[in-house]
């Protein structure tokens, strides 16, 4: 993912970013349905690897594409009901998973029809995305004609911004990745791990869709401030509480502000740089976040040692989150110094 999204930012790709797209749909939805021909360690790493390339192809593009036609058609309110796909595929993914478990589908390879369920719903879903994606070029024009020619240092917001950015990937990635195990080790929920993934995902569905109504009536960065400071506190509550009330809300909350970040994290992006370096802006944010992502599973694992005490990373997490938030207040008081773009966010969208 971290090298997918790195790739993106070339601008050399800019002219290519149409086929790059569709293409990066076809290898998510064919590898993920590889995943069930195998369960050699080796070949799965080289799918995933392969899958998260793929992925970042269809965040980075997909997000330039429908992000830069809300915006050139007055609609960029709307941008939350794209990021609510996030969510709806975490909520439909884990029911599948759910389901699966429960019906007892596949005997001894329950495994291998989870990833078949998962694909089927991928397969059925290519369809409206690659006849809905905006196929105007969202980047046309090369880099030697950019207004101030060429590269153009980063404003200091955007600095701030790819840095708390950078800290929630560390934080937010260590309840990404091990909060079936979390919930898991709860009295009262053991078993229940892919339900803790459901609510992430019904929590996360209409999250986007909120927050960026909320940047639109107090702006984005006051949005993304309020978002990392709530994600910080879904971070602790685990660490602190071993109630099955605190998981729930932990994971609701963690559900209601991960995607709601990103979406307003790339609104903003996009809103700070010419429509023409929208897509590497983004690409280079997504590079950043990844590079946290890398991190965070790495240091929650030292931290939780052989004994899997996962108090410690979560609280660590937190505070981490909790400092993207201090930074998110420092871009606003940065940015309000600056002159900057003049599009504005309204309920109706850019004016």
């Amino acid at each position: 993912y971290l090298l997918g999204a790195i790739a993106a930012t070339s601008p050399r790709l800019a002219r290519w970013q149409g086929p790059i797209l569709r293409g990066s749909l076809l290898m998510v939805v064919a590898l993920t349905g590889l995943m069930a021909t195998t369960h050699a360690p080796l070949a799965w790493l080289a799918l995933r690897f392969l899958a998260g390339v793929a992925s970042a192809g269809v965040f980075v593009y997909g997000s330039a594409a429908v992000l830069g036609w809300l915006a050139g058609h007055g609609r960029a309110a709307l941008a939350g009901w794209f990021f609510s796909g996030v969510g709806v595929g975490i909520a439909a993914a884990g029911l599948i998973v759910l389901g699966v478990q429960r019906l007892g589908i596949g005997g001894e390879a329950t495994w291998r029809a989870e990833w078949i369920g998962v694909t089927l719903l991928a397969v059925a879903l290519v369809g409206p995305c690659w006849a809905w994606l905006p196929r105007e070029p969202v980047a046309a024009r090369p880099a030697s004609r950019l207004a101030g020619g060429g590269w153009r240092r980063p404003s200091t917001a955007l600095l701030l911004l790819g840095a708390a950015y950078f800290l929630d990937g560390v934080g937010y990635i260590v309840a990404g990745t091990f909060l079936v195990a979390i919930a898991g080790a709860v009295p009262g929920l053991a078993g229940l791990g892919a339900a803790a993934w459901i609510l992430v995902g019904v929590a996360g569905a209409p999250s986007a869709v909120l927050w960026i109504r909320a940047g639109a009536r107090i702006g984005l960065m006051p949005a993304l401030a309020v978002a990392y400071l709530l994600q910080g506190v879904s971070l602790a509550l685990p660490a602190l509480s071993a109630r099955a009330g605190a998981a729930a809300l932990s994971a609701i909350l963690f559900g209601g502000t991960f995607i709601g970040i990103t979406a307003l994290t790339v609104a903003e992006g996009r809103r700070l740089v010419p429509p023409e370096r929208a897509a590497s802006t983004i690409g280079a944010l997504t590079a950043i976040f990844g590079v946290g992502q890398v991190i965070g599973p790495l240091l929650a694992g030292a931290l939780a040692g052989e004994q899997g005490d996962f108090r410690l990373p979560l609280l660590v997490a937190s505070a981490v989150v909790l400092l993207g938030a201090l930074l998110v207040f420092a871009a606003i008081g940065s940015a309000s110094r600056n002159t900057l773009p003049t599009e504005k966010w309204s309920q109706d969208g850019p004016s």
